[in-house]
């Protein structure tokens, strides 16, 4: 089977939103790559600000469907993509809230990479910042290299198609750490399970 990411965005801003764009430019770069990219969107999956994460229920408990169909997803993927935006220097509440739902027994084990955008000059460079330590909590520790994306608006068109060149080289950078750690992850999951 070929490998698959859980691609995260942040933003619930009605359209046209930023996060529409990176989403769309981020999934073409790794579907290129041969990767099959799952994109979980705040703005689409039905919960509600978190409130129950879904370790507080009980085993005879129904879970909300929006929120085991999201467990399958994300416990079904080898690693995961953020693409978030910058809100007041930091994460946005609704990935945050998102992510939350669940503890390390999905995140765990599996790598991610932050890329960040934002329409001003830094690319959410302050967010990336605060999601390295949100991410290691969670257990799916990010990679070194990170990828800001500044003035989206002009560097990335609505459906998806970059104008900038540097950013398919800039991409190329954390698609190269990140697919490494997906593929000895992996490898080492399916010989040695996990602790």
């Amino acid at each position: 089977a070929g490998l698959r990411v859980a691609m995260f965005l942040s933003s619930v801003r009605p359209e046209p939103r930023m996060a529409t764009r990176a989403g769309r430019w981020v999934k073409s770069c790794f579907e290129n790559k041969g990767y099959e990219v799952i994109v979980i969107d705040p703005k689409e999956v039905l919960l509600p600000m978190l409130d129950r994460p879904y370790h507080f229920y009980g085993a005879s408990e129904e879970r909300p469907a929006a929120l085991e169909e999201l467990k399958d997803k994300l416990a079904g993927v080898d690693g995961f993509v953020i693409v978030s935006a910058e809100y007041n220097h930091t994460i946005p509440p609704a990935l945050t809230s998102l992510m939350g739902y669940f503890g390390n027994k999905i995140y765990a084990y599996k790598p991610s990479a932050i890329i960040t955008y934002s329409v001003g000059p830094f690319g959410g460079a302050r967010c990336a910042v605060a999601l390295r330590p949100f991410l290691g909590e969670l257990g799916c520790l990010p990679v070194s290299n990170i990828l800001p994306i500044s003035s989206i608006s002009k560097v990335i068109s609505e459906d998806g198609v970059a104008s900038d060149e540097s950013l398919q080289s800039r991409f190329e950078v954390i698609f190269a750490q990140l697919d490494w750690y997906v593929k000895a992850l992996k490898a080492h999951r399916e010989t040695a399970g996990t602790p």
